[in-house]
């Protein structure tokens, strides 16, 4: 019985002959839709293969526009291995690149998103590659420098991470509402992140915002250690207040709470106190 294989279609392979891997086709979707205003219309988007190579093969024009950039060369993979799929890198590169591109184009295909999202706006941008290679450079530089501001936070993770999270939300929704318009509330730690990289505020602020919700918190901790108990004045002997202090430093506790552990003792042993062992 003869095996019946599937028909190779003419267009993709004539577009991965001339055109070869992901990045270029990507590329050349858009080198496309930037000569053809109708092009989009009936190639959607860089995933149709088929569409793409049949377009630019009966478009000879096109094609050999195409290809005389093609030779031009893009920028090696290598120079792009920094940028990750990383929420956080992804739109700190696309608001970075768009400004500092030369000829970026505004519009990459809705369908391509993180590392991808970044290779093509570097790739459509119409430069030499001695240029571009500068900006990536730069563009390095520029995301290193950045992503040691997020050590200013680093306080909300850790320990007691989602609590620290919730009241964060709450204080800024009491004392800086303005900064939550439209935010939800903070899931994760990028969350915080995300919502500082939004606003145009110095660095200075930042800190500042950090510093009085670390304060906060501390002084909301101490209060909560305060329940059930109230401030108490007396008066100590000298010899009182140095075996007090001789205790207090022993069994590394603070004065108050040798104190109430002595009372306790006593309670619980009918007027016997045996913190030294001793007791009579």
């Amino acid at each position: 019985m003869a095996l019946i294989g599937v028909a190779k279609d003419p267009g993709e392979d004539f577009l991965r002959a001339n055109f070869p891997g992901e990045r270029v086709q990507i590329w050349l979707w858009h080198f496309l839709r930037g000569q053809d205003i109708y092009f989009a219309g009936g190639v959607q988007g860089p995933d149709d293969k088929k569409g793409m190579g049949g377009y630019v093969h009966a478009r000879a024009d096109l094609y050999q526009l195409a290809l005389d950039r093609y030779k031009k060369g893009f920028l090696p993979k290598s120079d792009l291995a920094w940028i990750k799929d990383d929420e956080l890198q992804v739109d700190f590169l696309k608001s970075f690149l768009l400004y500092r591109l030369p000829n970026p184009i505004p519009v990459i295909h809705h369908s391509l998103g993180g590392q991808r999202h970044i290779a093509a706006l570097i790739d459509c941008a119409d430069a030499d590659l001695s240029v571009m290679s500068w900006v990536i450079r730069d563009a390095r530089t520029a995301w290193n420098n950045h992503a040691q501001t997020y050590r200013i936070f680093d306080w909300f993770k850790g320990v007691d991470a989602a609590a620290k999270r919730e009241f964060f939300w709450s204080w800024l929704n009491q004392k800086r509402p303005q900064l939550l318009y439209g935010r939800d509330l903070f899931m994760a730690h990028q969350d915080i992140l995300r919502l500082f990289d939004s606003l145009n505020m110095h660095i200075a602020e930042k800190r500042e915002i950090v510093r009085t919700v670390k304060q906060a918190w501390s002084q909301r901790l101490y209060r909560q250690n305060l329940e059930g108990k109230k401030q108490y004045n007396f008066i100590l002997s000298d010899e009182a207040n140095r075996l007090l202090n001789e205790l207090a430093t022993t069994y590394k506790m603070s004065r108050p709470k040798t104190i109430e552990y002595l009372v306790k003792e006593a309670s619980m042993k009918g007027g016997r106190v045996d913190l030294l062992g001793g007791g009579g």
